[in-house]
């Protein structure tokens, strides 16, 4: 679905051995076992925080126009956003720096879109993951004997 990727497969899911990135043992005073894991504020609020800044106020725009997490609701708002990002994207390349109706960058319109659509993607994909992994999966799997859903414990083969 995405990429070379199953859909219920993830990169945000690599299960990580909890290390210290010093070698210091868990219980050693001043370890932190935090090797491997994402630097969510040094690899993105302190890498762009002007940018990170420019989203949030396309956030506040945008909940100020329609509402709060409304976003996550709109029907077929993979599409959509992605079209919105798009329209952001050839708006700037036309020349348009600001959007008229924000007086906000459409490089920031176009940034929460991709963060829209990631959102939802990832959404999608954990949505499918629980369904798959269902009893209910799992019993229709069972019924048509379809080894293809079954956890690996569950087929029979």
């Amino acid at each position: 679905m995405y990429g070379n990727r199953s859909p219920i497969e993830s990169p945000t899911r690599i299960v990580v051995a909890e290390t210290d990135p010093n070698g210091k043992s868990a219980h050693e005073p001043g370890s932190k076992l935090d090797s491997g894991k994402p630097c969510v504020f040094r690899g993105v609020v302190k890498y762009f925080p002007k940018a990170v800044l420019a989203v949030a106020e396309v956030s506040t725009f945008g909940a100020e126009k329609y509402t709060w997490g409304g976003w996550e609701t709109v029907p077929n708002g993979i599409d959509r956003y992605s079209d919105a990002m798009m329209r952001h994207i050839f708006k700037e390349g036309s020349g348009e720096i600001c959007d008229p109706d924000s007086n906000l960058m459409h490089a920031a319109h176009t940034a929460w879109g991709a963060l829209a659509r990631l959102e939802l993607m990832l959404q999608e994909e954990a949505d499918q993951k629980a369904w798959v992994e269902s009893p209910e999966a799992q019993e229709i799997a069972k019924q048509i004997n379809s080894n293809w859903y079954l956890r690996p414990n569950d087929r029979t083969e």
